[in-house]
Formats: structure tokens, sequence, C-alpha cells
């Protein structure tokens, strides 16, 4: 038994004890604040998150393989519960490690806590259920299990293809850069940081797109290249959003819900940093965190404006050829790398949501031109924040024309969505609008949709 990974595991139950008290509302959160301490930096930040992560987008099946041992679960105090969690999620996919050692470190972590009262518990329900990993790895390969509201409405949606989703979400997710192409291009980045140990690839579409076959998040923002500016860390998704939008030099264009700047400063690489983009976001924290992005990246055509788009902002009115719309949302497209959407959301929230989104939305088609496009994007996939929004906004702003966003993408790209039977089903209904789910490209799920003002 390694002292380090009694360390590593202790510091992950105080992560999971922070999430699960609801002291942080996104796991990265406290991830993130626990390994910024100077205390914690030569942790194995890897391992960590990795772990972290697994635990909770798997929570739902590890209690239920926990509560066939312990029918008084939820009454166990919630470090003992994390250990178990932890334990199981180990026993189940790190193959690598022996059950014993898992079992052993569990119980040695338990002795700590409590006084050691729960050490036998731990140690019995353990050694069960390493006995019947097997059984339960079965029940786990079918992917992550999603609250009973979601699997109702995703199955309505996709029937049979619901179960290629849910095995998605299950991976970790993918790291993908944007190369910066007003100082880079994809393959001349790929080449740079392979100097560093760190392998990525370019990808066909978008041109500028890479992923990450080697290195993790932190690496990447140590190197001398993104200090440069010479890439954005971007879910692949996210970077088809300023391409279909088509922003052209010279434009004016309004982000609504600009956030930290990933499409912001997207559109002005495609913009080639000429016109003026007005980067609108109520969060004045995200606005800085705007501002240090594109200095970085050496944007100069951005203008920053602290709003609450839910509104109306008078002097913006048809004063934009673009507009974005990029909506808060549940963020169910992102449960591979937040898995805590499965448990922050619910009905009642995605309608509080919905509403948001329908007065942005609303408010947002004034600042637009004749002819002048706009595209709504959010990372779910949901009814509520997607085509009943859609639906509600076409009725309400009656002289928009929904554009046919699959003309804009390559003909590869299309290849892949003509696949999917959901993508058959959007097709034959003459919907025109995209949805990105995550086992398509192995991205953050997506929903656009595009309309030109009359």
């Amino acid at each position: 038994m390694k002292q380090e990974f009694i360390v590593l595991k202790r510091d992950i139950l105080k992560i999971l004890d922070a999430f699960y008290q609801g002291k942080v509302q996104r796991l990265d959160q406290a991830y993130n604040l626990y390994l910024k301490s100077s205390r914690n930096r030569g942790t194995d930040k890897e391992n960590l998150i990795r772990l972290c992560r697994g635990v909770v987008k798997h929570s739902l099946q590890l209690d239920s393989i926990c509560r066939t041992f312990l029918p008084k679960w939820e009454k166990l105090p919630l470090s003992i519960q994390n250990l178990l969690r932890l334990a199981t999620f180990q026993l189940l996919f790190n193959v690598s490690t022996p059950k014993g050692v898992v079992v052993n470190e569990a119980v040695e972590i338990s002795k700590g806590l409590y006084a050691g009262n729960f050490s036998a518990l731990v140690n019995a329900t353990l050694r069960n259920i390493a006995g019947q990993v097997d059984q339960y790895l079965k029940i786990l390969e079918g992917g992550v299990e999603l609250p009973p509201w979601l699997h109702e409405q995703w199955m309505n949606k996709l029937g049979k293809e619901l179960e290629n989703v849910v095995k998605s979400l299950a991976l970790p997710p993918v790291l993908f850069l944007r190369a910066n192409t007003l100082k880079v291009g994809a393959d001349q980045l790929a080449h740079l940081l392979s100097k560093r140990d760190i392998e990525a690839e370019p990808l066909l579409f978008p041109p500028e797109a890479l992923a990450v076959k080697k290195g993790d998040y932190h690496e990447l923002c140590k190197t001398q290249e993104y200090r440069n500016g010479m890439f954005y860390i971007q879910d692949l998704s996210s970077q088809l959003v300023a391409h279909l939008l088509q922003p052209q030099p010279g434009e004016v264009v309004i982000e609504v819900g600009c956030g930290s700047g990933g499409k912001t400063t997207h559109l002005a690489q495609l913009m080639q940093n000429q016109g003026e983009i007005i980067a609108i976001d109520k969060q004045k924290e995200l606005l800085k965190q705007l501002f240090k992005n594109v200095q970085r990246m050496g944007i100069e055509i951005v203008k920053p404006l602290s709003r609450d788009a839910t509104s109306p902002i008078p002097e913006l009115k048809e004063t934009a050829d673009r507009v974005l719309v990029d909506a808060p949302c549940s963020g169910c497209g992102t449960i591979r790398k937040n898995p805590e959407v499965l448990f922050r959301n619910n009905q009642q929230t995605l309608r509080r949501l919905a509403e948001v989104q329908k007065q942005m939305l609303c408010n947002a088609a004034n600042y637009l031109k004749k002819g002048g496009t706009m595209v709504y994007c959010v990372c779910t996939l949901t009814d509520e924040e997607t085509w009943e929004v859609v639906e509600f906004f076409e009725k309400n702003v009656p002289n928009l024309e929904k554009v046919n966003l699959e003309i804009y993408l390559p003909e590869g790209i299309r290849k892949r969505l003509r696949n999917s039977e959901r993508w058959k089903v959007l097709v034959e209904n003459k919907q025109k609008g995209i949805e990105i789910w995550p086992h398509y490209f192995s991205s953050d799920g997506l929903f656009i949709v595009a309309w030109r003002k009359r």
C-alpha cells in the first residue's frame, strides 16, 4: 500500500464532500480550487480529476450497487458514502490495481473518519462488491445512467440510438484546441506543441481544430504557445458555431452571452480581426476573463458590454450584421466533462432557463439589420431549451426566416450526421436546425438554429 495513493484518495474525498454538500455548484470548481492551493501543486492532477469525474458521473449506479449490501445507505455519513463510491468505482474501472489493495486502502482511510467506527462496514461491503465485479461491470458497460426525466425525454427523441449516447457519455472527455489563425495554423501549432511532448492532431473541420492525443489541460496552459495566444481550449461542437454564423471581415457582430470569450475570439479570427464585435454578458468576472483572452490572442475588435440581455438594449437596435445568442442552459450536452448536470437539473430548472432563453432571443432579434443573420445555440438537447424555445420565438418574432444550416457544413460532416436516425427525422420534418449529439464526434452535445431577417 503506497502512502501517496492514500493521500490522493483523502484529497479526492475532500473534493467530493464539498461537491455533495453543495458548497460548489460545479465539480470542476471543487477540484480547481483545491489544485490552485500551493500545498497541492504536486498532486497527481490527471488521476484526481479522472476519479472525481468518474465517481460523480456514475454515482447513480455506484449508489445502487452499494445499496445492495447497505439497506440504510442514506443514513450513512456523507464521507463514508463518498469513500464507498470511490472504492467501488476503482474496483470496477481500475483493473490494474489489485482488488485487495483497493479494499485495504479504503479501510485504512475509514479509520481516520469517525474514529474508525465504520471500518468493518467498509471492509465487508467492498469485499462483497469485489466478489461480484464481473456482474456489475456488465451493468456499467451500458453507459451512464440518466435521471428518469432525461432518460424518458431522450428515449422519445432517439429510440435505440440512445444506447450510443449513454455509452459515449461514459467515456473521458476529449480535449480539443482551436488554433488562433491570426497567429498560427493548425499544422504549425501541432508541430510546436510536439516539441513540448504534447501530441495534438489537426482535424478536417473546422480547419483550425485539433484533438489532443497526449497532454492535459494544465500542461497546455503552461506552454509558451498558450501564453502567446496561439490557441484556445474549446470543445469541437462549440467551434462549429462561429462557422455557421458566417461572419465576414468589416461587419458588426453582436454576441449575447459571450462568457469568457471562446466563441467571441473565434468570430474575430474568422473576421480577420476586422470590424466590430460587441460582446455582452452581465457577469463582470467573465468579461474580465474575456478581456484577458482577447489581449492574449492579439484581438483588437472586441468591445465588452456588461448588460443583462434579458432586458432590451435600445442603443443596439438594428446595428448588427450578425447576432449570436449563446444562452445560459442546463448543459445536458456536457455530461462527459460536467457530470454534475445529471443532478443539478430537473424539469423546473429547465422551464426557468427556457424563459431566460426566450427573453434573450426576442431582444436580440431587434439588434439585427434587415438581411442580417442570427444564430441561437445552447450546449443542451432538452426539448424545453431547444425546439420549444424556437417555436415560441417564431410565433412572437415573425419577420425572420429559418436558415438551412446544413448547407454550411462540409460533406464529410454531413455524411456523419446522415448516419443518425435522429438526423433523418429532423431532415424529414424540415427542421433546418442542427443537433450535435455526443456520440457523433466525441464532443459536447449542442443545439444550433439560425434565422435571417427579412
